[in-house]
């Protein structure tokens, strides 16, 4: 492993360093694309423009959200590359799993399922918190986000537009958990209640997160700061803030603080919750429906599913307004701290 890091170092630096040396003396990146109306002088080291095809493309609607639509989900060029390689490999070593657990009947248990859900939803959170910084501090980075602001689009525009691309890009790794939840849904493994529930879930954190990373985004001026600042509001509030309520117990009584809060704010508790109810006795749902399911809460009194649905439901509206909020604040601070 030491000897392929070094070989990796090796090889990037002295990429590197070629790019540095085009970039100092004023000559073109061969990898940049020159777009389909256009191609490469090589010899010139200039963009000239094919012949007929120089018409200037109208869009219609925000011009913020035709840009984000234009920037591919997996990246461009390499990063696509690895991006795909990732996924696949991780497509693979679920179905491997899937195999291996299948074959010795993990399935119809529910610590399986709440395996997977943990680590699937802790994935999404990541690639979620991380993504969702970077929206408007790439911009900044790259000394276009002056530009843009100089421009006729309103400020609810640009950040509905970049709302838009965080939200389009999140899917994607969401889609492992909603996938996992569906496909033993349509087996019988779990009960269909926990899909929608786990959508409602996502749904919640996706927006807060969004909303936090813009606001995040619009403050800071450097990508790693609004990252870790974004990475640091999620471990105050599902690490600092239910330790310090489960430190407090001989102050607090432990199921009003710690429980409840774990009930209405933690997603994994949530999550836990959500597996272990639906998965549970899953043979019944064709002759019981949902009157079977048990939600074991910690402080809330809502055991049977019509209260669970309408607690995560309030979760979900919870964790949207706040995130709207954070939205409606970066607002105010996108025009300030521009370079």
């Amino acid at each position: 492993m030491l000897g392929i890091s070094v070989l990796i170092l090796g090889w990037s630096t002295i990429r590197v360093r070629k790019a540095a040396l085009r970039q100092i003396s004023g000559s073109l990146d061969p990898g940049l694309s020159s777009g389909p109306g256009s191609y490469i002088d090589r010899k010139m080291g200039t963009v000239k423009s094919r012949p007929g095809q120089t018409h200037i493309r109208r869009i219609k609607g925000s011009a913020i959200i035709w840009k984000e639509r234009c920037i591919p989900i997996l990246g461009r060029h390499r990063s696509r590359i690895i991006l795909l390689i990732i996924l696949i490999m991780t497509l693979c070593g679920l179905s491997f799993s899937y195999l291996g657990v299948a074959v010795t009947g993990g399935f119809q248990y529910n610590i399986d399922h709440y395996i997977y859900t943990m680590v699937l939803l802790c994935l999404g959170l990541l690639w979620c918190v991380a993504l969702s910084a970077t929206s408007i501090t790439a911009e900044k980075e790259a000394r276009s986000w002056p530009i843009l602001l100089t421009t006729a689009i309103t400020d609810r525009h640009i950040l509905l537009g970049k709302a838009y691309g965080t939200i389009r890009r999140c899917m994607i790794i969401w889609l492992f958990l909603i996938g996992h939840v569906l496909l033993f849904s349509v087996v019988g493994f779990i009960n269909p209640l926990g899909l929608a529930l786990m959508i409602m879930l996502v749904s919640g954190i996706t927006i807060f997160f969004t909303g936090s990373g813009l606001y995040f985004s619009a403050l800071c001026r450097h990508t790693t700061t609004a990252v870790i600042a974004n990475f640091a509001l999620a471990v105050c509030l599902w690490g600092i803030i239910p330790l310090l309520l489960s430190l407090s117990g001989g102050l607090v009584y432990y199921e009003h603080g710690y429980g409840l809060y774990m009930d209405v704010t933690n997603p994994f508790h949530q999550s836990s919750i959500i597996m272990e109810a639906t998965t549970e006795h899953w043979w019944y749902f064709p002759r019981y429906g949902f009157s079977y399911l048990h939600f074991n809460w910690l402080a809330l009194d809502a055991d049977d599913w019509r209260r669970s649905t309408l607690t995560v439901f309030l979760t979900m509206f919870g964790y949207a307004l706040t995130g709207l909020l954070f939205a409606y604040r970066a607002r105010y601070r996108i025009r300030r701290n521009v370079f």
